[in-house]
């Protein structure tokens, strides 16, 4: 888990594909929560 962390926080923004309907979707992500610290990337 703190491997994935470390990935995400170096990455900065990344992006997460959902749909809505029939469209898709792909927004910008930065926030990361873990159990026990959350980070606003």
């Amino acid at each position: 888990m703190e491997k994935a962390l470390e990935f995400l926080k170096e990455c900065g923004i990344f992006y997460l594909a959902t749909t809505e309907g029939d469209q898709p979707r792909v927004r910008p992500f930065g926030a990361v929560l873990n159990m026990k610290v959350s980070y606003i990337l």
